[in-house]
Order: C-alpha cells, then structure tokens, then sequence
C-alpha cells in the first residue's frame, strides 16, 4: 500500500486574513462592520492572534486566582422568626454563608432580634456576613453574639464595611468622610490585633457606580481609587499598608457579557496587585462576585435566571473567592423558596457538576481575552490616575465629576438600548406581552426604638475603641451605635442613581398596561409594510417587538 502523505498547505497569516475579508466585504469599511466599540471607546477586534503577551500564573502581575470558590445568598433583614427559617433552609442545602442587608430599615434592632434571626446557626462553621449602609453599626452588634455564644466566626466573614458606597447610594455619611474611614479602620485595626484575624472588615464594591451606569474603565478606577484611600487611612489609624490590604474584600457587580467580564475580573486582579506592590502591601485579595442588579428585568423576569448564570459564569472563570447569585425575581420583592433553590443551585451546578472549581484560570492564552484584558487595565490604570489627580474618589464624588462620567457612559448604553444595538431578551426583543408576572411582598422594615447614648469618641491608633462599641451593642439598640458615632460636618453629595437596562421599555411596558386596564385591550399601531415579505420583514419584526 502507498504511503499517505499529508500535502502542503500555507498557514494564511493576518495579512492574508484582512486581504480576503476585505474583497469579501466590497468596499465596506473593515471597521464599521467588523470592529465594535466597547462604552469608553476601547476597539473589539473581529480576529485576534497569537502576538499578544501571556503570562503564567506564579508570574506577576498575577491576572488569576484558583482553588474554587465560596457560594453565599444575600437576604433582607426583617422579621426574626421569619428570616432563621429562611437562613436554616438556606444554608442546610449546600451554601457557605449568608449576607445579611442592613440598612433602610432592614436590620437587626437589638442584639435579641439577631440572635432569635440566627437561632441555630453555627456562628463557628457558616459565615455570616453583613452589606448595606448599616454594616458599621451591625459589625459591633455581630461580635457581641460571638461573645454571647462563647465562638469565633468562622474564617472568611466579612463585617462589609463600605463607606464609599454608603456616600455613593445615600449621599451623606453619619460623619465626615475622614471620620467615617476611622472608624470602618479601627474596626479593621481590632480584627487585626484582638483575636479575629480571619475576618475582614472592610469591603470596596462597585455596585454604586456600576448601578449607575458606570464603564468597565471608570468601574475599575474607581475600585482602585477607594482601595488606595483605605490604605491610606489605615496608617492613620495605625495599620501598615499591608494589615489593612488583608482587611480588604472587593465586591464586583458582573454583567452578561461574560468573556469580557472575566477580562474585567482579570484587570482588576492584576491592578490592585500592582498597587499593593508599590505600596509594599503584599496581600491576597479577596473578590466576591455577584451579578449587577442593572442587567435584571422586571418584565418577563425568568430571563434573568440566564442573567444570573452568565453572570456566575463569569465569576467562576475569573477566579471568584466567594460568588454571591441574585435571585430572578428579585426586583419584584422577596424571592420565594422556588426561587431560592434554583439561585442556590445554579452555583452549586457550576460546581458540583460542571466542576468549574477545579480549573485555574481557564481563559488564560486565549488571544481575545488576553488582549481585552490588557485593554481593559491600561484604560482604568490611566482612569484611576486621573481621580487621584482630582483628589481620588471622595473628591469626584463631591465635586459630580464622576457622575459627568457615569452620565455619559449611561447615554452612549442608552442609546444602543433604545435602538437595540444591544438588545434585551424579553423586554425589547421577543417580549411576551400576555406573560403572567410572579407576585412577590417586599420585606417590611423593622420597627426600631430611638436610643440616644455619649459619644464615643474615636482616637487612631486606639486597640481598645471597636471593644467598648461592642459593649455598647451588647445591651443598646442599633439607634444608639449610631447616635455614639454621629458628627457634624457629615459630607452632602448627589447620590448616584440606580439604573437598569431596560427602564425605557418598562416604562412603555407600564402606560400599555395602564391602558389595557382602562380600555380593555392594549394601544393598537397600524404597520404599512410595503415590498414583499423578505424586504420588509425585519423592519416590520423590530417594530413588532416594542
């Protein structure tokens, strides 16, 4: 039998590559039909190629992370008996910790309310957690059952202290700014030097901001920005730049475009090593995902259950410490036990099943996303030079630059929403106009009694002041955490307002139904489609489709 040989073939280069799509294209711009513009304006090329630089995982600057991560579910704090129910269920089927939302009236009044909340919970083996404008007062109020147990938190808790977001989403803060670091870092200073170690205090979450509409670039700058400010205040209050990174957790809202939102995730691994490398702050970061609350609907609100897991996705292949899901129906209320188990579950089937955990940086090498990556963190390096220039975040904050970003970031989306360039699954394509929506009951807020109490002052450098804040808890309201911690001279921004993607379409979702309701049958347009079938069909189905 004759030998087989392969033939010859030339592997075509780029050069070879553009010459023929260019003749395909017949006198088409290459870069209005082939390359896409991300919000800042960084290019999205249609091919990339092996030129761009990787690097290996033990090789700074480090881009990934591996070893699995954490599954947490975030609940509102309402009403004790009826919250353990839900915490037991929740943490009895496969979840590592929970967060509690503390603030806006949903918290823990007294340290009786929270112990009957978390009756039955292992406080040494669950880690439980706080997020939301109230975290600083709940942190004193959480050590004080630790103490009432006789346990210590498991290692991982965070207290989910963020100043910046609580002057980011309310405007104000419960003293001025300097002041109010303080006392998130003397926190941090107690968990450091007084037998908690394995917690963490302080959070940086880009949830304000990417809520607001904010670009990845400015996203990342921002996170950067507020972590530099932490490091700052930390030597301040007698931490060295490396304690207080220990003491840091990043919390990042992560959209549906999920291969750029692991570049994002990289980028911003590989920014904040370099800033804890100049600042001599070597620490291993810690990065909680979850997915952003703009990309939700509340329309045919089953399509966000493909939201959440293209979100999760994405934080698993990034290399996520603790990945935190948000349930389909969460914008109309509290989710139910139907939808608490699906949330729950599909982290735990990237998992469990897909065995996502057992990958260290799965993208790595991929010539797209190495770029995008690459892209991405000279962009927000550039951005975040620029804030520290301004006076870093609290200064753009105060002085509404920030918002002049995140509005003109928000306007370029909106634009590609409203002409659905970037269209919306079951709000602005393919809705479903006969859908029978899930009714939820919003969480009722607490009831609280005002308490009144000294002040106690805050001295940096002070071991002993986050102690005398848990005696306080251990026997007062959380009203007198808050009246111990008030200043005058709280600083008074423009808070930054929440937006989702598809508020425009719901708003006509919401006068169509008001209509229907009055009139017996929705507004009615007539469609004079002209040609056949096949010239106007797509223009007949895009105007269909509002």
């Amino acid at each position: 039998m004759p030998e087989l040989t392969r033939p010859h073939f030339e592997a075509p280069g780029p050069d070879a590559w553009r010459s023929r799509v260019t003749r395909d294209l017949k006198g088409a711009d290459f870069d209005k039909k082939l390359v896409h513009t991300t919000v800042e304006g960084l290019r999205v090329e249609p091919l990339y190629t092996e030129d761009v630089a990787t690097r290996e995982p033990s090789v700074a600057p480090w881009t990934r992370s591996g070893g699995g991560w954490l599954t947490w579910t975030t609940h509102r704090t309402q009403d004790a008996e009826t919250l353990n129910a839900v915490l037991l269920e929740e943490l009895s089927r496969g979840v590592a910790g929970v967060v509690l939302q503390r603030g806006d009236g949903l918290h823990s009044p007294t340290l009786d309310h929270l112990d009957r909340a978390l009756d039955g919970v292992w406080l040494d083996g669950a880690q439980v957690s706080h997020t939301g404008t109230d975290a600083l007062f709940a942190a004193p109020q959480l050590t004080a059952l630790w103490q009432r147990r006789d346990v210590r938190p498991t290692h991982g808790t965070h207290f989910g202290i963020d100043t910046f977001r609580t002057l980011a989403t309310t405007g104000t803060l419960h003293a001025p700014l300097e002041d109010a670091l303080q006392h998130a870092l003397m926190t941090a200073l107690w968990c450091v030097h007084h037998k908690e170690p394995r917690v963490r205090a302080l959070t940086v979450s880009n949830a304000a901001w990417h809520d607001a509409g904010a670009s990845d670039t400015d996203d990342l700058a921002a996170l950067l920005s507020a972590g530099v400010a932490h490091l700052r205040a930390g030597e301040v209050a007698g931490l060295t730049p490396a304690q207080t990174a220990s003491q840091l957790v990043f919390e990042v809202s992560v959209g549906t475009d999920f291969l750029r939102e692991v570049a994002k995730l990289r980028a911003l691994r590989r920014l904040w090593t370099r800033v804890c490398e100049v600042s001599d702050a070597q620490a291993e970061a810690v990065f909680v995902v979850t997915p952003a609350a703009r990309t939700y609907s509340r329309v045919d609100p089953w399509v966000n259950l493909l939201r959440n897991t293209v979100s999760c996705f994405a934080g698993a292949l990034a290399g996520a410490d603790v990945i935190v899901p948000r349930a389909y129906d969460s914008r109309l209320g509290e989710p139910d036990a139907q939808s608490r188990r699906i949330n729950r579950n599909t982290v735990l089937m990237l998992d469990e099943e897909s065995h996502l955990s057992h990958f260290v940086d799965p993208t790595a090498g991929s010539w797209a996303i190495e770029q995008w990556t690459d892209d991405l963190a000279q962009s927000a390096w550039a951005a975040f030079q620029q804030l520290e220039a301004e006076g870093g975040l609290a200064a753009a904050l105060q002085s509404g630059s920030l918002h002049a970003r995140i509005d003109a970031s928000h306007a370029v989306r909106s634009k590609r929403l409203r002409t659905r360039k970037q269209p919306l699954t079951g709000v602005s394509m393919f809705p479903n106009l006969h859908e029978s929506v899930p009714q939820r009951t919003s969480a009722a807020p607490v009831a609280e009694t005002a308490a009144s109490g000294p002040p106690l002052p805050c001295t940096p450098g002070d071991r002993g002041w986050f102690g005398r804040l848990v005696e306080v808890a251990a026997t007062q309201p959380l009203s007198a955490l808050r009246a111990a911690l008030a200043k005058p001279g709280a600083p008074q921004i423009t808070p930054l307002q929440a937006r989702h993607y598809g508020d425009d379409f719901e708003t006509l979702r919401t006068r169509a139904d008001a209509y229907k309701a009055e009139h017996g049958d929705f507004p009615r347009v007539f469609c004079a489609n002209l040609g056949t079938l096949a010239e106007h069909n797509g223009r007949t189905t895009f105007a269909a489709n509002l």
